[in-house]
């Protein structure tokens, strides 16, 4: 699901910055939203690349701030475990502009804001995956970030290919929660920039001087695609529909043991040349008083690979722990309305949009709250092949009041569901908060942790 992101106001020509007025005939709210057509993508990266910047004069192709974060991308990840890293806090004061920044006269404005004293971190996969990015900063003051992708760890900017952008909070905190698909043999470069000025024209030289920096840190979760759970991500993997592979494949009996080096390719087992050993179950796993990797060899429910149910008090899969509840991952559009009488926004121009993953019985529901709302709850169950739903066409054109609020929640069953609150402001944007469902509730629990 992701957060609401500004972007320009509805138009690609480059022209049509937030908070500048526009042609007669155009629009005249700002689109808040997850999804953008080619042509606003361009005109966003037109505007966006050029905020890179370096405490040394430029050269030909990119130049990034050597953050402390760039060694997560000093090598190609290609591993099928989950890649969690932060970078040490680095000071966003001492970064500055330099060419080609301060040779455009409209170079700071990306994802609902004028930013400054950019700063950049690289992260570079080899198999393919979903990217979550946080950026944090321990001072108050506006931040926000873009993601682009490139096939080399030293592209030319015009090389950069824009991804998303993210500004969807008004403080020192920004993030994805359901990242983004990364391509395999892919290099990602997130910009970070302090806010300088929310509405039109441009920061002056002063303003971006004394745009709040302070400490930020940057952190980046990456997992791999591995669709049969073994230890080769599915970019890397022979047989990845297989689990239990021995260097992707083949391994007959599932062992772990290739058939190439397993003297018993027709039993499971997990003695070293693939026989079995000091397994009491039967279910192809020695134990662990053996040299084996089984838990409890007296069930033969229970040892590695074994289906994991989760919170039940038992650890099936023998990793350690008992397997947490997963959750719901759907993306959700939408679309304010903005008054520039009253400088706040009011409303919705569209019905929220949620698309997939759906599988059937699962539920978007909305609720709207406080005076001006026209409906109080809506729901509507997802079926087998639903791709997207619409909800909450009702609210198209009403005004709401401030204090109103808009909850949207998705639903399924043996997941925590997650939910979207916004709230209607007596000035300024709508806020928005990112809540989580506990499994079988259909109201939000609280903040995801």
């Amino acid at each position: 699901m992701c957060s609401l992101v500004d972007l320009a106001a509805g138009r690609s020509h480059p022209g049509y910055r937030k908070g500048l007025p526009l042609p007669p005939g155009g629009a005249t709210s700002p689109i808040i939203g997850t999804e953008m057509t080619p042509s606003i993508r361009g005109s966003l990266l037109a505007t966006v690349l050029v905020a890179a910047s370096c405490l040394a004069p430029s050269s030909a192709g990119a130049s990034f701030d050597n953050l402390p974060g760039e060694a997560l991308g000093e090598a190609a990840y290609r591993s099928a475990a989950p890649f969690d890293a932060t970078t040490p806090q680095f000071e966003s004061n001492g970064f500055g502009e330099q060419q080609p920044e301060v040779a455009l006269p409209a170079n700071y404005l990306a994802c609902g804001g004028w930013g400054a004293k950019t700063a950049w971190v690289r992260f570079s996969t080899a198999v393919q995956g979903n990217l979550r990015v946080d950026v944090k900063k321990t001072t108050p003051g506006d931040l926000f970030y873009t993601v682009y992708t490139a096939s080399t760890t030293s592209p030319e900017f015009s090389d950069l290919d824009f991804l998303a952008c993210q500004d969807g909070f008004d403080g020192p905190e920004e993030g994805y929660f359901f990242g983004h698909e990364i391509a395999a043999n892919t290099v990602v470069f997130v910009q970070v920039l302090v806010q300088c000025r929310e509405t039109a024209p441009e920061c002056t030289q002063a303003e971006r001087e004394d745009a709040p920096g302070g400490p930020t840190a940057v952190r980046l979760r990456f997992t791999p695609r591995n669709a049969d759970g073994d230890s080769f991500a599915d970019s890397l993997d022979g047989c990845p529909a297989v689990a239990g592979e021995f260097r992707g494949c083949p391994d007959a009996d599932g062992d772990g043991v290739g058939d190439a080096d397993d003297a018993c390719p027709g039993v499971r087992g997990r003695a070293s040349n693939g026989c079995r050993l000091g397994d009491e179950d039967g279910d192809g796993y020695a134990a662990t008083s053996s040299a084996g990797t089984d838990c409890n060899d007296d069930n033969p429910g229970i040892h590695p690979g074994a289906p994991d149910l989760p919170r039940n008090g038992a650890d099936e899969d023998c990793d350690g722990r008992d397997r947490a509840y997963p959750r719901v991952e759907n993306e959700v559009a939408a679309l304010s309305a903005w008054s520039p009488r009253l400088g706040r926004t009011v409303g919705f121009l569209a019905a929220f949009k949620v698309s997939g993953p759906f599988v059937k019985g699962m539920v978007v529901r909305l609720r709207c709250q406080g005076r001006g709302c026209p409906i109080s709850r809506r729901a509507v169950a997802a079926h087998a092949g639903t791709r997207s739903i619409a909800i909450g066409e009702e609210l198209v054109g009403s005004t709401l009041a401030p204090g109103a609020k808009v909850t949207l929640v998705i639903t399924r069953a043996g997941y925590v569901g997650e939910a979207m609150r916004y709230t209607i402001r007596r000035h300024g944007k709508v806020k928005v908060e990112t809540l989580c469902v506990a499994p079988g509730k259909t109201s939000p629990a609280g903040k995801c942790e």
